[in-house]
Formats: C-alpha cells, structure tokens, sequence
C-alpha cells in the first residue's frame, strides 16, 4: 500500500478536471509534496503528539494519510473541491483501518470551511489565483490561530513568517515552503 502513497506517482486522470470546474482557474492544476518533508517541517517545529491538521487542497489525500500514520494521536482532515480526487482519497482512506476514526476527507470548497478547529494548516497554493491566495490569506488571519505551511505567500503573512524549508514535490525537487505562526 505504500506504493500508493508515493507523492511522485500520480494517476494521470487526476490532471483532468470535471465541466463543473472552471478550467481557467488555475487553483485546480495538481500536484503532489513528499510527505516525509512536511513530517520533517513538524518535527523540526517540534510539533508532536495530538495535533489537528488540515491540508487545503489535499488531492488524492496521500499527504493527509501519511501524517496521520505519523501523528498518532491527531485528528487529519483533507479538503478537496475536486470530486474525483476526492473519492480517490476515500479509497486509498479505506486500506488504512488504524487512522480511520482520526481522519477524515471532505469534498468542500476551502471557503466554505472554518480554520479556527485546527492547530496545522498546509496548503500548497502555489498555484492558486491571485484571488484565491487573497480569499485564503484573509481567512487564516481572521479565523485561525497556529502554525501554517504555505507555498507562497502575501505581504499581509509577513509579521507571522517563521522561516523557510525546502521540500521534494512532483513537479520540481527542493521547492521553498514556508511556515507562519499566526
């Protein structure tokens, strides 16, 4: 089952988008992060323990699942405004008995869903719209309190940025994330 989790191995059915998608929006392209790089982010932030993530934009749901397996004892939650990503999530949620009453996926747009229930938020927005990056900056900041993981940023984040770490994903290797502490 790990070779389902590969953040490199993606179905190529997963770049096509539904006709209820607008195929102009660039928030809707797809891509993966290597897990073991934002387990890495956590822990070097000594972030431990019962912790409750969510990763807006969560896909196929690997990364989700894969910081569940390692975060035992936290409540994950992916959110996905892609239909069929999503269910691909459910899926793969279903070969994972051990995390399945902790994590959960949602087919939601992300402005439809409160930040303040989480202690992590990561979203690789890089290649969200300048409007979307917009609508996601100002809701952290009017909902949410802790630690976030972006791919880009907006002066508006700057006051909370912590610091930088460079990350393996599907599209290019040692890509610059960076953390906030809101």
């Amino acid at each position: 089952m790990q070779c389902e989790l590969r953040y490199n191995r993606i179905d190529s059915d997963f770049y096509l988008l539904p006709s209820n998608l607008d195929s102009t929006n660039s928030s809707f392209i797809y891509g993966e992060v290597c897990a073991k790089d934002i387990i890495h982010v956590l822990k070097d932030l000594n972030i431990e323990g019962n912790i409750n993530f969510v990763d807006i934009g969560s896909g196929c749901g690997k990364l989700v699942i894969d910081i569940a397996n390692n975060f035992k004892d936290s409540w994950c939650t992916g959110i996905e405004i892609h239909q069929q990503r999503h269910a691909k999530s459910i899926d793969l949620l279903d070969n994972f008995p051990d995390i399945l009453g902790t994590t959960e996926f949602s087919c939601a747009d992300f402005q439809t869903v409160y930040f303040g229930n989480y202690d992590v938020i990561y979203c690789c927005n890089t290649i969200f719209s300048k409007e979307d990056n917009k609508k996601l900056y100002n809701k952290i900041l009017r909902e949410f309190s802790g630690y976030v993981i972006l791919f880009n940023w907006d002066y508006c984040m700057k006051p909370y940025l912590l610091k930088s770490y460079r990350v393996n994903t599907s599209w290019e290797k040692s890509v610059e994330i960076f953390v906030f502490y809101v």
